[in-house]
């Protein structure tokens, strides 16, 4: 399949399928979208579509800029969507990297959208305008370093709010399985080095 057809397809099953804002602002809870982002179909499309805008973006990017290759993650991006209409349930949105990364998710998601809508009433990727598709992939790359930042961020809380807790459990009775657990947790997060941080 040429792949401008294959991006036009890629673009309709994500606009029927995925979390669109359209249809993501309507909703009440996150249970919705967190299922949505889940399913197999939604990643797939999301993970092929911007693999062939990050593409075609560096392929029509100006030839005298040299450009770092984009990683291209399925689930970083859908939780833009999270961090958009749902930050109180995915980060503290008051934190500095919290900002950051709502800044860069909401430009390219937007972005995104855009291509989207230009791509439902023209017949290639070529003939959407090069405003809309010609730096999608510095959008992206700059969104994925806000989120490294952000969850390198949120890991450094959440294994403080579990140094407390854990400190609290070892001085109270709570049962050796608990604290064990929340000792992998933190193992989980930060490695043997930030367990062995808060138990000095």
């Amino acid at each position: 399949m040429p792949q401008k057809e294959s991006t036009l397809h890629l673009a309709s099953v994500f606009y029927h399928l995925g979390p669109m804002c359209y249809a993501v602002s309507q909703l009440t809870d996150p249970e919705p979208l967190v299922a949505l982002c889940k399913q197999p179909l939604v990643k797939q499309t999301t993970q092929r579509l911007l693999q062939h805008l990050v593409s075609f973006s560096m392929r029509i990017a100006p030839q005298r800029i040299e450009y770092d290759a984009v990683h291209v993650n399925a689930r970083v991006f859908l939780s833009a969507y999270m961090m958009l209409f749902f930050p109180d349930d995915a980060m503290d949105p008051a934190a500095d990297a919290s900002k950051t990364v709502r800044s860069h998710a909401a430009v390219v998601v937007q972005r995104l959208e855009q291509i989207i809508y230009a791509l439902s009433t023209r017949a290639s990727l070529e003939a959407v305008p090069i405003t809309l598709t010609q730096g999608f992939h510095i959008l992206l790359g700059n969104y994925n370093r806000a989120f490294a930042a952000w969850r390198t961020h949120d890991a450094e809380r959440l294994i403080a709010q579990l140094g407390t807790a854990l400190r609290s459990a070892e001085a109270s009775e709570t049962p050796p399985h608990g604290i064990e657990a929340m000792r992998d947790r933190v193992r989980i997060l930060g490695g043997q080095a930030a367990l062995d941080r808060i138990e000095k």
